[in-house]
């Protein structure tokens, strides 16, 4: 009787150490597993997701959105032979090879041509004279021809640039010009996307859709810095509050068109 006694009492101090152990546990556990998962990805956007240089990636603050929004219908949208005519770059690009040699000339406005009706934008080259040069090669070369808008922040920008509706991303070829913040960030300007280094511009531009004074310059590094504009919307800002309604699903925090809208040439007059 006396061993069997020692033996319950020697055993009853372990379960509350137990406890204590797995109480531990989960203490470590949920301090740990944000860290994770922000480390995956999970929580929140870093800037470079879905490898998408840019603006801010959303108004401040962020509003909370469901993962796929639905297209607003928008009367002056009627794309010509459908939305998949020209499916990829190649296709495009053979298509308007005639329209971009003979526009491809050192003129001073930039139109893009889609299927949803053209964007004319005039260079501001007293603003933003590096980047003009900048873009008025890209164009020369043809770079943009079967690229397309892809990304579409609804009452805010429209962002298009070297990348194909099958997501295959180019590169400029060219270093990137150097900041140049000269005008404020006011609907129907164009400015340059870029990383959180200012002179990190590589191709990649926004319409913006709204007045959007917090993409002025407020300091010297970072976002804070502004953003280079470099071109004004003339004639078409109705095709682009158009396309930018357009059904969107997020990636990495962006509003992604479901359906790009491909460049069918971007030519210079």
């Amino acid at each position: 009787m006396q061993a069997r006694r020692r033996r319950r009492e020697a055993s009853r101090p372990a379960a509350p150490m137990q406890r204590m152990c797995c109480l531990g546990a989960v203490i470590v556990g949920i301090s740990v597993a944000p860290l994770l998962l922000l480390r995956a990805g999970f929580l929140g956007a870093h800037p470079g997701g879905a490898g998408v240089p840019s603006a801010p990636f959303s108004e401040e603050p962020p509003p909370r959105r469901p993962a796929t929004q639905v297209a607003v219908a928008h009367p002056k949208l009627k794309p010509v032979g459908g939305d998949d005519l020209f499916a990829d770059r190649k296709s495009a690009s053979a298509v308007n090879s005639t329209r971009s040699r003979a526009h491809s000339h050192a003129g001073a406005h930039v139109v893009v041509h889609t299927v949803y009706g053209n964007i004319t934008m005039k260079m501001r080259e007293d603003a933003a004279p590096k980047h003009v040069e900048y873009m008025r090669a890209l164009i020369q070369r043809r770079a943009y021809d079967g690229c397309c808008w892809y990304r579409a922040e609804r009452n805010f920008v429209l962002q298009g640039g070297l990348r194909t509706a099958a997501g295959k991303v180019f590169s400029s070829g060219l270093p990137s010009p150097p900041l140049e913040y000269g005008l404020p960030n006011k609907r129907g300007f164009v400015n340059m996307a870029r990383w959180e280094d200012p002179n990190s511009a590589g191709g990649d531009f926004c319409i913006l859709l709204k007045d959007s004074p917090h993409l002025d310059r407020t300091g010297a590094k970072g976002y804070a810095a502004g953003f280079t504009v470099w071109a004004e919307v003339v004639s078409g800002m109705e095709v682009a509050d158009g396309i930018s309604a357009r059904a969107t699903k997020s990636v990495g925090g962006l509003n992604m068109l479901l359906d790009p809208v491909t460049f069918l040439s971007v030519s210079l007059v």
